[in-house]
């Protein structure tokens, strides 16, 4: 069971971690530009490739989101389900 926590909270932080690291190398503008072609996309149903400064096209590592998920795994306070 400890895997199966382990990779939940790594895909959670992981996740959130992405985004923190794309908004911090685009800088809000990257974000509203990105949220503005999602809307394009929705809008139109046409797909748009987004641009160089945008949230979207940024290569993030996801490995610190997945240690992050370990550590806060091993000093969790509570108790996990299947985990004794």
């Amino acid at each position: 069971m400890w895997i199966l926590w382990a990779i939940v909270f790594g895909i959670l932080f992981g996740g959130i971690t992405s985004v923190l690291l794309s908004i911090y190398r685009t800088g809000w503008m990257g974000l509203s530009k990105t949220l503005g072609r999602y809307r394009a996309i929705f809008i139109t149903r046409t797909y748009y490739q987004p641009e160089a400064s945008e949230l979207a096209s940024q290569k993030v590592p996801y490995a610190p989101g997945l240690a992050l998920g370990w550590l806060v795994l091993l000093n969790w306070p509570g108790q996990l389900p299947g985990l004794g």
